[in-house]
């Protein structure tokens, strides 16, 4: 959560301009998951999650990669 309130946008999660505050724990639950995995599985040598949507009532990845340390072509 402290790493979410340094980012720039911050004050739009937590209802900018009279807007419903945003789901920013679920949106914590989805780093840490994400942190974890990559803890966990040594294997793992990238995970990108982009977009992610943050709504009032969750969180959605729409798109995610995972690259693993033998595949070729990792950047």
């Amino acid at each position: 959560m402290e790493m979410l309130r340094g980012l720039r946008c911050h004050r739009l999660l937590t209802g900018w301009r009279g807007g419903p505050p945003l789901a920013v724990g679920a949106l914590a639950e989805v780093l840490v998951a994400v942190s974890r995995l990559l803890s966990d599985r040594p294997d793992v040598a990238e995970v990108e999650v982009n977009p992610v949507r943050v709504g009032v009532e969750g969180v959605l990845a729409v798109d995610a990669l995972v690259g693993y340390a033998d595949s070729p072509g990792l950047r």
